[in-house]
């Protein structure tokens, strides 16, 4: 009697996800969070509303005689409400991190991604994209104010 040949099974290659498909996660993840929207707006109202209230009310001392061209520095003035909109960048920050333990989620992104540097690099990486993307219109046309 002969035994049935043991089939000796093929070694698995490591699957890895790859960082386009963690970037994918973590973009997906950023747009689902209804406060990201509201920080958005509140980053572009709050670059432009303070820019655009300082000119116009120092156009207004200017024609009146009360200014004078002198001490004027146009790209300062236009650009003063960019540090509230500093802060407003940096709530979106603490979201895009707290967002995941307030719900739990940290845990299944830790276990699909266990390389905790790469993690947090795309992170990072989709932070600085949405931050740009939010603050440079609207740093662009408070500065054409």
């Amino acid at each position: 009697m002969t035994a049935p040949a043991a089939t000796a099974a093929a070694p698995r290659a490591a699957t890895t996800i790859g960082l386009a498909n963690v970037a994918r996660s973590e973009w997906t993840k950023l747009r689902s969070v209804r406060s990201t929207r509201w920080i958005s707006v509140l980053t572009v109202l709050a670059a432009l509303v303070p820019g655009a209230i300082i000119c116009a009310r120092w156009v207004a001392a200017y024609h009146a005689g009360q200014q004078s061209r002198l001490g004027f520095d146009a790209a300062l003035t236009s650009l003063t409400g960019i540090y509230l909109a500093q802060i407003a960048v940096g709530a979106l920050g603490v979201l895009v991190i707290s967002s995941e333990y307030s719900t739990g989620m940290i845990r299944a992104s830790l276990s699909a991604v266990p390389q905790r540097r790469a993690l947090l690099a795309v992170k990072a990486g989709v932070f600085a994209l949405a931050a740009f993307a939010g603050g440079e219109p609207g740093r662009r046309v408070a500065f054409d104010l």
